[in-house]
């Protein structure tokens, strides 16, 4: 994967692994020295890679409680939270999420925002809510490429036109069957007349505490 990732021209990868707060074990440990030891490779092989702790979490009541106790790591160390729902929640659950979290002071990115029904069918409610509580939302290279019928056409064409959206993530599990297509997927977003450069600055205020 790493491979794949510097041949399709990236150079940096905030690591995102599932995290499930009090549902299912996340061993921090392990993952900050299996990351190291990903790098080490990364700079024993000259590849132009650097790698970045993260997590992508499914919202549960702990997981705020988590975030506080440093148990389910930020975006590389930022107040930036990558959080993701049920397809199905509701638009009134996922706000409440996103409010508990931004009391805490941490910046929610909506994983894969064109997968909530609640959102997707209701843009003006979407852009109301990231506007209310200063969201960030994101959407997966795939979608880009391929929207998967009119209503997430419709979605992304909306967060476009407001720039609303503020990333594009690669979603990448393997090399098969969900492979990298970042690069395919910038190209993609001239389509919508959507403003690369400023999505990929919002990309790089990740990166900034570690350089």
């Amino acid at each position: 994967m790493a491979l794949a990732a510097v041949r399709d021209g990236i150079t940096h990868i905030v690591t995102t692994p599932h995290v499930m707060p009090g549902i299912a074990p996340f061993d921090g440990e392990r993952f900050r020295q299996r990351l190291a030891a990903l790098q080490s490779w990364c700079r024993d092989q000259g590849l132009p890679l650097r790698l970045y702790p993260g997590a992508e979490i499914f919202y549960t009541p702990m997981t705020v409680q988590y975030l506080n106790e440093g148990r389910v790591p930020t975006m590389n160390g930022t107040a930036h939270v990558l959080v993701e729902f049920d397809p199905g929640e509701r638009y009134e659950q996922i706000r409440k999420a996103c409010a508990e979290l931004t009391a805490h002071g941490y910046i929610p990115i909506l994983a894969h925002t064109e997968r909530y029904t609640a959102l997707v069918r209701h843009p003006k409610a979407a852009l109301a809510l990231r506007e209310e509580l200063g969201l960030a939302y994101q959407i997966n290279c795939g979608t880009i490429i391929a929207p998967k019928g009119f209503w997430q056409q419709r979605f992304i064409k909306a967060l476009v036109k407001e720039d609303a959206l503020d990333h594009i993530a690669t979603d990448t599990h393997n090399v098969t069957s969900r492979p990298v297509k970042m690069r395919e997927a910038i190209a993609a977003l001239s389509r919508y007349g959507a403003d690369v450069n400023t999505i990929l600055q919002h990309a790089a205020e990740l990166l900034r505490t570690t350089g």
